[in-house]
């Protein structure tokens, strides 16, 4: 879902843009931004057409996104957004602060009539988004604040800023994205710029650290298909900044060559303007926007992969401590006294991967899919999430072959059976999408060892897994044997392997 929001997002230039005029309300009076606040987004639900978005979108030829992804997304997408306006909330306030910069999580605040609806979709928004799961909320009249902190942000007793108010009373398009960095803590987070960005980066020399001394504030307009437009204002620090804004931004244009005919940039007193232009020119933002999703899918296709490695690695340690608590492995099923399968071995591991307020909340006696489970099974924690699996689905799994660790045979699983060496055995992988299954379901992954690479492997030419010295590698299909697999996933055949 991520990605496809990222490719709403990216629909920023279309065919006819809108005659530009203040269509912003005030900002209500109770939207409160503390003093460290660095950005704030406001989105109108009521400017959101995703019919037409979606239309859009699907001739844009956005790679690797299929028309039945894009259906999905969109569909998912407009029901948030039914019931977002159902609840009473038209417009929503996101901002983050400088505390909120490394993770990226931030502070929703908004109208509504009905909080459960409001703090619900934004709980679901925020797991697809951060990965975790997040239901604090106040409400304060008919205004609600969700995210970090909200309990002084919710009771007024934070220190305010008025530096967006004159942005945000002024929103000339449908939407809009204010940067504006602390006077008090601004020299501190120009340090922490880089002077120069990687080579391969943008076309141009830039320095970050420069923009930054720059740039003031940005301030960002959209409106979305089927009147799309874009407005940019970087307001500038000095005249001199104003200047050399202007030629980097005239230089990025001309590097990127269609950009030049689709945008048109200005210098208005002491801001940069950077519009859309008017058809037919507009029309090549086609070319901008498959350029730019490129890079974004790149960008975040290398961010998942992190990640993925990253939750892997503590279900390693989530393995091993409950070794040392129990003297064994989890099994991949744990069982009720007439031997009937209840739940699965995450849920098991879950108090010892951050998750002991879910696994106290599960009903260990019943199965996972009982009445009393459902809730649980449907709405999957963030350690075992996987980015191409379903909500409540991960492809987070165990492995098994004859010979395995999770064959069937070993009652209570133990490191000393892995005479292979823990380095060299396989525990958990990353299984194909269409062998996701409900997280809480339990079951092992029952590979075919009549064709073992290519049910292991699916369409895909890499696999991340955890060996059970709690290590995470990336096995690449092309340097793999049926016979190198087989003793990577066997736990006494006397193999030794170099990653």
């Amino acid at each position: 879902m991520i990605r496809h929001t990222m490719l709403i997002a990216l629909v920023l230039i279309s065919q006819a843009p809108p005659n530009l005029h203040n269509v912003s309300a005030d900002p209500p009076d109770s939207l409160t931004l503390s003093k460290s606040t660095v950005a704030v987004l406001e989105i109108d639900l009521t400017k959101i057409d995703c019919v037409e978005l979606e239309r859009w979108v699907k001739q844009s030829h956005f790679d690797g996104a299929t028309d039945q992804e894009i259906n999905a997304a969109f569909t998912d997408v407009k029901k948030q957004i039914d019931a977002l306006r159902q609840s009473g909330t038209d417009r929503l306030f996101v901002s983050w602060r400088t505390s909120d910069i490394l993770s990226g999580m931030p502070v929703v605040q908004a109208a509504t009539e009905n909080s459960e609806t409001l703090r619900k979709v934004l709980s679901k928004v925020w797991e697809s988004l951060f990965g975790v799961i997040a239901s604090d909320m106040k409400v304060n009249s008919v205004w609600a604040t969700f995210g970090r902190d909200i309990e002084r942000i919710a009771s007024g007793t934070i220190q305010t800023t008025e530096r967006f108010a004159s942005p945000l009373a002024n929103r000339q398009l449908d939407h809009q994205f204010v940067i504006s960095l602390p006077p008090e803590s601004r020299d501190d987070l120009i340090a922490l710029w880089p002077q120069t960005l990687p080579a391969g980066w943008l076309p141009i020399a830039i320095s970050p650290q420069q923009l930054v001394q720059d740039i003031e504030m940005i301030d960002v307009q959209w409106s979305l298909p089927p009147q799309a437009a874009l407005k940019i204002a970087l307001q500038a620090t000095s005249d001199e900044a104003v200047q050399r804004l202007i030629e980097q931004v005239n230089a990025l244009t001309e590097a990127r060559g269609p950009w030049k005919s689709a945008l048109r940039v200005a210098a208005d007193d002491r801001a940069v303007m950077i519009e859309s232009q008017p058809p037919p020119a507009a029309s090549i933002a086609l070319i901008i926007l498959d350029e730019v999703s490129g890079q974004v899918d790149h960008s975040r296709q290398e961010t998942r992969t992190q990640t993925m490695i990253n939750r892997m690695k503590q279900i390693g340690i989530g393995l091993h401590n409950y070794h040392s608590a129990y003297k064994h492995f989890p099994l991949p099923a744990t069982t009720n006294a007439s031997g009937d399968e209840l739940l699965s071995w995450r849920v098991s591991t879950a108090p010892f991967t951050g998750e002991q307020r879910i696994y106290e909340e599960i009903d260990k006696h019943q199965t996972w899919d009982s009445e009393a489970n459902q809730e649980f099974t449907h709405t999957i924690v963030a350690g075992f999430q996987s980015s191409v699996a379903e909500a409540g689905m991960t492809a987070i799994r165990l492995p098994a072959i004859k010979g395995s660790m999770w064959d069937g045979t070993h009652e209570k699983p133990h490191f000393r059976e892995i005479t292979d060496g823990t380095s060299n055995t396989i525990a958990v992988a990353i299984a194909p999408i269409d062998q996701a299954v409900p997280w809480t379901q339990p079951e092992v992954w029952q590979l075919d060892e009549n064709d073992l690479i290519g049910s292991f492997f699916g369409d895909r030419d890499e696999v991340i897994v955890l060996a059970f010295d709690g290590a995470v590698h990336t096995l690449k299909k092309a340097d793999m044997t049926n016979e190198r697999l087989r003793g990577l996933l066997t736990i006494a055949g006397r193999e030794v392997f170099d990653w």
